[in-house]
């Protein structure tokens, strides 16, 4: 045969072949190449004949039904993304039949109780208010009431309403389940799929069999679903748990930023008037200034802020260990706790540690600013070191009381002229009562002075006085001898 098929050396000639052999041609078809031509050259149908190990990467086959044009590449690569799809959605078929959000029996009650869950992304859990001056004493309590009278009874109210859908679900997928379970006498019955009812009475002895296979073909999927609903109730549950447990573990998180964010803004001075977060007033320590609060005591309050979150978070009652629930578990099951997802976040400890970072800068500029009241130390010491005992002891000229009342009144100007208060970042940095204490000092030593030279005044005046009513009262008296009147005169020229 291969000398016959010899003379067929071009496409044109394969395809005269067939035409004339189209009952039994004795062979089924020819291998073909393109003939090479010049890149200009457009000839797509001048092939010649040749065998399968002479086949270029593109060829094509002649047989009676037509020419085939074979590009391996492409045809393998349209091959596989369409086999690919149909992998993707039976697979994608099958996942979705297990998704709870495709079975109407749970997708109602998923979507209510989502609703409640999400009123947890406006929970006030951490007391924030933006261009407000906190005392500390005040910031703590404020956010001790609002945790306890507020978040936790709003949050266990919102558990009370997940509780009740989602035990309404279970309810009603168990009853649906019993009633299945006891129209089923026998579950070996669902896989007869004849369109004949053995005990038909009624309108059944006039249904067709094409009917009563479809309702039994139905009957069945309905038995199955329904059981395959009782049998995911457990996993139900922890869905929903997940659900409130994924967005607690976030508005506590979110709760945190937003106590971050009050201080940023506070520090980038994003207000029109700013007044800082936390006021802190600054007094004289033994070698350095102080500050009520101090740093400690303002990281403590945040720090107790934040743990207070996480006490919120502890408080709040799982889903998953609810006793009503646990009919639905062959075991008691433990879900990661919702503090234990808080704290292995990193991004909650890089806004804690952001937060530390704000109040320490802040405290360190503040002592930097504080060393401007150092000047007014000397007038602290002199108070501390004042006695009056011992200052009213000691002689003094009227000289030197005047240079001391002068240094007083100096003091007073000084103290009239300090700054009262500056925000530095978060801090409202107040020296009033640091003012407030030493203008005292100088009130009253400039009162014991004044009383000291007044007392002084009234000793020298009573003396003079006493002098003069002696040296009058010996005027007074009136020689009436020679003898006498010498010694007269000669009290009276002292006198005068």
């Amino acid at each position: 045969m291969d000398l016959e098929l010899s003379h067929i050396k071009t496409g044109d000639q394969a395809i005269i072949f067939f035409s004339t052999n189209q009952d039994k041609p004795r062979v089924k078809f020819f291998y073909c190449n393109l003939v090479p031509c010049s890149p200009r050259e457009y000839k797509p149908y001048d092939m010649y004949v040749c065998k399968r190990l002479e086949l270029n990467d593109e060829y094509y086959t002649i047989s009676k039904s037509g020419v085939v044009h074979i590009k391996p590449i492409e045809a393998i690569n349209i091959w596989k993304r369409y086999v690919g799809m149909i992998k993707f959605h039976r697979i994608k078929q099958r996942l979705v039949k297990g998704f709870f959000h495709s079975k109407p029996q749970f997708i109602k009650g998923l979507l209510t109780a989502y609703s409640y869950i999400y009123e947890l992304t406006e929970l006030p859990i951490v007391y924030v208010t933006q261009n407000h001056l906190h005392q500390l004493d005040e910031f703590s309590h404020s956010q001790s009431d609002l945790q306890r009278h507020s978040a936790i009874p709003t949050i266990e109210a919102i558990c009370d309403k997940i509780q009740k859908v989602v035990s309404g679900v279970c309810d009603e997928a168990k009853r649906q389940a019993l009633i299945y379970k006891e129209s089923v006498r026998d579950e070996a019955e669902l896989n007869d799929k004849i369109g004949v009812y053995l005990h038909a009475t009624g309108k059944a002895k006039f249904q067709s069999m094409v009917s009563i296979k479809a309702e039994k073909i139905l009957r069945a999927k309905m038995y199955q679903r329904v059981m395959a609903e009782e049998k995911m109730l457990g996993n139900y549950v922890r869905l929903v748990d997940y659900m409130f447990v994924e967005h607690l573990s976030l508005r506590c998180i979110t709760s945190t930023e937003e106590l971050l964010g009050m201080l940023e803004i506070c520090r980038n001075g994003q207000e029109k008037n700013p007044k800082g977060a936390f006021t802190t007033s600054l007094s004289f320590g033994e070698d350095k200034m102080q500050f009520t609060p101090d740093e400690a005591n303002v990281l403590s309050v945040l720090h107790g802020a934040i743990e207070g979150l996480l006490q919120v978070v502890q408080a709040t009652p799982r889903i998953l260990y609810m006793r009503v629930f646990s009919q639905f578990f062959d075991y008691k099951f433990t879900g990661m706790p919702a503090i234990n997802i808080i704290k292995g976040t990193p991004y909650f400890w890089i806004v804690r540690q952001r937060i530390q970072e704000i109040v320490k800068l802040d405290f360190a500029e503040a002592r930097a600013y504080a060393q401007v009241f150092e000047e007014q130390r000397s007038l602290h010491d002199f108070g501390e070191a004042w006695d009056l005992e011992a200052f009213s002891s000691i002689q003094r000229s009227v000289r030197q009381y005047r240079e001391e009342m002068s240094k007083q009144r100096e003091w007073k100007i000084e103290l009239d002229k300090m700054r009262i208060g500056c925000v530095i970042g978060v801090l409202q940095v107040e020296s009033k009562v640091l003012r407030n204490s030493l203008i005292p000092i100088t009130i009253r030593t400039l009162d014991t002075l004044i009383a000291i030279l007044l007392k002084h005044g009234r000793e020298d005046c009573i003396a003079v006085l006493n002098s003069f009513t002696q040296k009058i009262a010996l005027l007074d008296q009136r020689p009436l001898q020679l003898d006498a009147f010498v010694t007269y005169c000669i009290v009276r020229n002292g006198t005068i």
